[in-house]
């Protein structure tokens, strides 16, 4: 294997075999949809599973829904990073990869991306990018949608499960069991190093875990990972916000604090593969498969187009520059700038300007609270600590 512009051999295998990793892990090496099943008491209905409402392109209504009614996940609200990921056999660290859970009430934005990923700032495109340098850049994650609690029963750990929206490893193949897990918080007063993890009173967890909700054999999650959280979040207090395009191609923006993250989909990919022909090969399952098998016939085309989903990190104080991204030649761009933001009507009141076509346009989807970005219709979906329209503005314009 050539070696990609800066980097090593042996850092480019390391690299190749981060998302085979990380899947054995998520998986516990392969058994996570043997341990969903009904006889083994965990059932889970279809609607359930992190791809279906992507699918029936219903998370525009549901996550709105959601929100109004109040289901939502205050007690994790803030950015955190991921020391610890393990499945007991194996595992891998914050040395291993970058990652950023950015989490509101309900929407989120998870990104990962190895830290032994190779430096291709200089490409300036996907289209720059050599075969094997697209095959590293396959090997990263980004995927955001909604955090739905589904039980906190008095006493009982709290139960989430993830609703996708925007998946990096989505390319048709939808996943057969839920994204669900439970949350452990740490107990009041305990202490992680110079920090507290959790006040006697209440205050904002500094960590906390997340276990897979289906047990193996032993009576044991089959993966952990273990949140701690980054400095500039507010420690979860706010301000927050979501917000979603109401044009295509899809696209969030998360702020929590003084740290944002975005997700924009691909464009032109189909959402389902075409029909299998009789004794053909399966379709690709994963974006490293299908980058993987795009380069191998030589079809780069193709590769390129399935790596088009960007997501990326930064930090508003910084000029809302990006400082980690799945396109390498972002970070250090700004993702915002003051007058890309032209208005905002938020609770009925209006700052700025919101043309009436971009107006309409959002009403389409069912957005009350609307903020124009980039010549485009977004939804404010979610805020906290933001009063009305000004306020939106003023952090956005920042």
């Amino acid at each position: 294997m050539a070696a990609a512009r800066g980097m090593s051999r042996a850092s480019a295998h390391l690299v190749l075999g981060w998302s085979a990793k990380q899947a054995r892990i998520l998986t516990g090496g392969g058994r996570a949809e043997q341990l969903y099943s009904a006889e083994r008491g965990f059932p889970f209905a279809p609607d359930e599973l992190p791809h279906h409402h992507m699918l029936n392109g219903t998370t525009h209504a549901l996550f709105r829904e959601w929100l109004a009614s109040g289901r939502t996940c205050e007690r994790f609200v803030g950015v955190w990073s991921r020391p610890l990921f393990t499945n007991g056999w194996e595992e891998s660290t914050d040395v291993d990869e970058a990652a950023f859970n950015v989490q509101t009430r309900g929407a989120f934005i998870d990104l990962r991306v190895p830290t032994a990923r190779p430096s291709l700032g200089s490409a300036g495109s996907l289209d720059a990018l050599a075969a094997e340098e697209l095959r590293l850049l396959a090997r990263q994650h980004v995927f955001c949608g909604y955090t739905l609690p589904v039980s906190a029963a008095p006493g009982a750990p709290l139960v989430c499960t993830r609703h996708h929206a925007i998946d990096w490893n989505f390319v048709g193949v939808p996943r057969a069991r839920p994204n669900k897990w439970r949350v452990e918080m740490p107990p009041p007063g305990l202490r992680l190093g110079p920090s507290t993890a959790q006040g006697a009173s209440g205050a904002a967890a500094a960590a906390w875990k997340e276990w897979s909700f289906a047990l193996d054999d032993a009576g044991q999650s089959y993966y952990m990972e273990r949140w701690a959280r980054v400095d500039g979040d507010g420690d979860g207090a706010g301000p927050t916000l979501a917000l979603r395009s109401c044009s295509q191609p899809d696209e969030f923006i998360v702020l929590v604090g003084d740290h944002f993250a975005f997700a924009r989909a691909r464009a032109g990919c189909p959402l389902l593969p075409p029909a299998r022909a009789d004794g053909a090969a399966p379709p690709p399952a994963s974006l490293v498969e299908m980058v993987d098998g795009a380069v191998a016939r030589g079809d780069l085309a193709t590769a390129r187009s399935w790596l088009g989903l960007a997501g990326g990190h930064g930090r508003v104080s910084a000029g809302w520059r990006i400082d980690l991204c799945t396109h390498p030649w972002l970070e250090g761009t700004q993702l915002l700038r003051s007058d890309m933001v032209a208005g905002a009507i938020v609770d009925g009141h209006a700052a700025g300007e919101v043309h009436a076509d971009l107006r309409a346009q959002a009403l389409v989807h069912g957005a009350d609270n609307v903020v124009v970005i980039g010549g485009r219709p977004w939804e404010l979906l979610d805020r906290t600590g933001l009063r009305g329209a000004e306020d939106v503005l003023h952090v956005l314009r920042a």
